[in-house]
């Protein structure tokens, strides 16, 4: 993978997170986390497209990590504002405001 084909890497990714992050009609933002996680994917195969092994394989375990300490906090967050904004029933609610 050359430079220049990086450079196109990250431009196509940078159109597909944006257009994954959406605003709702309460005002809240949604899948921020979704447009960060493919922006990391991009990353890490860019470097394994480099020849950076190593580095694509630690980056995907921290990624891992990282994923799962946000949705644990953003568990607890849930739980202490109520059950309203749990991200386990959010689905639920997506489906019965159609």
């Amino acid at each position: 993978m050359t430079l220049s084909e990086a450079a196109n890497v990250v431009v196509g990714v940078g159109f597909l997170g944006a257009g994954m992050i959406m605003k709702r009609r309460s005002g809240e933002v949604a899948n921020l986390t979704t447009a960060a996680s493919i922006w990391t994917t991009a990353a890490i195969a860019t470097a394994a497209g480099l020849g950076r092994e190593a580095t694509a394989i630690v980056a995907t375990i921290l990624a891992i990590v990282i994923l799962a300490l946000l949705l644990r906090l953003e568990r607890h967050v849930a739980r202490r504002r109520g059950a309203a904004d749990d991200p386990a029933r959010r689905g639920e609610q997506d489906r019965d405001a159609r």
